[in-house]
This record gives C-alpha cells, sequence and structure tokens, in this order.
C-alpha cells in the first residue's frame, strides 16, 4: 500500500511541481509554521540540508553504535519501542530520510544511493565512530545492504527487519512488478552533496503552497494498526508529519528499478557480500495469505535466501508478528540487536 500511494503521489507532485515552476516566481520563503512539533533529537546540517537524528551523545562504554533505519514512508519516532527498550545501556540512534519529518529535503531525487550517502554523513558529523550496527525495517533493510555495502569498513552487524530482497515484486500503480523486468537501464544519478536553498523550498510562495494543499487535500493521515501501539503522543507526532507536504516529495525516487537491478547484479557476483559479519533476519510469522499460496511459499524462500550474504548468519520467525516486527514484537527486535552486539564485541576481542 505504502509503494501504491508513493508512486501516485509522486506523479501528482511531478505536475504540480512543474506548474508551480512555471506559474509562480522563484523568491523562497521559510515555511516552518505547520512544524508545531519539537524535534525529539537535534538537526545536523549534512552539506546545506539538515538532517533529523536522535539518541543520546556517543558513550564509548555502551559498545558499538546501533543505527535504526526506517522503511519507506515511516519515520524515526516508529522505532519508538524499541530505541526505548535499548537506550538504557546502547548507543542507540534513529534518524529521518531527507523529507521527512523534521529533515530539510535536501538535494533530489531521493535515491537509496543518496539516502545512503546521507546517513554515513550525518553519522560523521554527528560524530557517531563506528563500525556501526545497522538494523534496517523494510526498505530500510536494502539501505542498511546498500550502506554496507558502499562502506563495508564502517559496519560490523546487520539486522534486517522483515526487509523484502531486491528480487521482490513492487506494488505500482495496482500491478506487481520485479526490477528485472521494470530495469530501464538508465544511469543512477550522481550523488549530490550539496544543497541550495531551493532545494528545500518545495513551494516558494504562499499562493503555491496552497495550490500544493489542494492538490493532495484528500489525503488524511490516520493511526491504524499496529502504529497504535506507539504512545498517544507519537501518535499525534506521526499525523503531523504525514501532513507535511515534504514527506510526499521525500519519495520521489524515479530509479528505484535501476537501483534494485544493480542490488540483484552486484548480489549475484558476489552471494557473501558481508563476509562473516554479524546478520540475523528477522521474518514475520503472520501473513493475509495461506502457507500453501504460492507467493507466500515465495516470500519465505526469499527472506530465507538472504541467509547467504554472510556467513555468520542465522534467522528468527516473529510468529506474532505481521510485517511491522518492530511494533508487534520490539521486543524480539531488541534480543536480536542486543545478540548483534555480543557477537560484535567478541569478535573485538578475539582480535
Amino acid at each position: 500500500m505504502v509503494i501504491r500511494e508513493t508512486i501516485s503521489i509522486g506523479n501528482i507532485l511531478s505536475t504540480v511541481i512543474l506548474f508551480l515552476q512555471l506559474n509562480f516566481p522563484a523568491s523562497a520563503q521559510s515555511d516552518s509554521a505547520g512544524k508545531q512539533f519539537a524535534p525529539r533529537g537535534q538537526l545536523i546540517d549534512i552539506g546545506g540540508w539538515r538532517l533529523h537524528i536522535n539518541g543520546n551523545a556517543y558513550d564509548s562504554l555502551k559498545g558499538p553504535a546501533v543505527i535504526l533505519e526506517a522503511g519507506i514512508g515511516s519515520f524515526s519516532f516508529d522505532w519508538d519501542l524499541v530505541q526505548t527498550q535499548l537506550a538504557p545501556h546502547t548507543n542507540v540512534y534513529s534518524y529521518d530520510r531527507a523529507g521527512s519529518a523534521w529533515s530539510d529535503l535536501g538535494p533530489r531525487p531521493h535515491t537509496m544511493h543518496q539516502a545512503v550517502y546521507d546517513l554515513h554523513t550525518l553519522l560523521h558529523k554527528a560524530q557517531i565512530p563506528g563500525p556501526y550496527i545497522l538494523a534496517g525495517a523494510s526498505y530500510g533493510g536494502r539501505l542498511v545492504r546498500l550502506f554496507a555495502q558502499q562502506y563495508p569498513g564502517e559496519v560490523a552487524g546487520v539486522i534486517l527487519v522483515d526487509s523484502p530482497p531486491e528480487t521482490s515484486p513492487l506494488l505500482i500503480n495496482g500491478k506487481l512488478i520485479r526490477a528485472d523486468t521494470a530495469d530501464s537501464g538508465r544511469p543512477i544519478p550522481q550523488i549530490k552533496t550539496r544543497a541550495t536553498e531551493d532545494d528545500n523550498n518545495l513551494v516558494k510562495t504562499p499562493e503555491g503552497r496552497q495550490f500544493m494543499q489542494n492538490a493532495i487535500g484528500n489525503i488524511s493521515p490516520t493511526i491504524d494498526p499496529p502504529y497504535d501501539r506507539l504512545p498517544y503522543p507519537i501518535q499525534q507526532t506521526r499525523i503531523w508529519a504525514k501532513q507535511q507536504l515534504e514527506y510526499y516529495a521525500a519519495n520521489d525516487n524515479t530509479h528505484t528499478m535501476e537501483e534494485m537491478a544493480q542490488m540483484n547484479r552486484d548480489r549475484e557476483k558476489q552471494p557473501g557480500m558481508l563476509g562473516d559479519i554479524p546478520l540475523i533476519i528477522l521474518t514475520r510469522g503472520m501473513s493475509d495469505r495461506p502457507t500453501s499460496d504460492p507467493a507466500e511459499q515465495e516470500r519465505k524462500k526469499e527472506q530465507h535466501g538472504l541467509l547467504s550474504l554472510s556467513k555468520n548468519s542465522k534467522q528468527i520467525i516473529a510468529e506474532k508478528s505481521g510485517h511491522h516486527i518492530q511494533l508487534d514484537q520490539p521486543e524480539l527486535v531488541s534480543d536480536a540487536i542486543k545478540q548483534v552486539i555480543e557477537s560484535v564485541i567478541k569478535k573485538q576481542k578475539i582480535r
């Protein structure tokens, strides 16, 4: 559902933004009046745009830093149930990708490669040392894997939280499409390291912003299960965050298929690309489909296949969870992260 919403909203935004560029002057305005919810963490400039990161100051006595990567359309505070459990004794951080919640929109398009660069720069600017333990939920798991591929020396452990592999089909405009069949062969855009003032201003005039609000005015965020498990203040923050126009522009990656196809080719060339890095794959046990359904069998097979990414991997089935294991069974995710931390510390002592 999220993917489908992202694609359709992306099409709307493309039309609206083109209209604005043709009909409104480029006089920039600072529009933060709607952002009445105070950031939970701090905003850090990574090159002309700021990203929001939430976590305590790094404490070397607490072990390696754990970085929580949210799924597509999700936020830093969606990790609250897990982060709250880990924070007393772990260096744990959640953050919002460009355009989400308090983070500036930054340069576009928001490709996976751009998101990985953004996170890497954010961690260094925030003075959070690696190597890191990366936990990625759903789409965030792909980002975590790409981070490990781009910066192999800076990753000590990985947790994939019901993260579909790049071979899984995406629901786009009501159709299931696989990357290997939809890959156009277009080059992936170069990473941008600087943002202009215009990059961070989705709408540059009050008239333009009103036009945009009218264009997507049929979107009315609600708190549906399992997000109703979050504390009430966070539920309200989530509704606010989904009402921000930048939220919809943040998911404008028109090169998703090319990036996923590239990830698949890289995995075929180097199936065990994570070496002996501790890897835990958390897979949902609950599904809307019967176990005999071919699509359900394929899902389980694909999840199990991710074990080949590392020589030091294991899979845990979250029997009482749907797709959002971090909300349905947060203690299971916390325990998996603790296991990886222990494994990493043990490896470090041996060396």
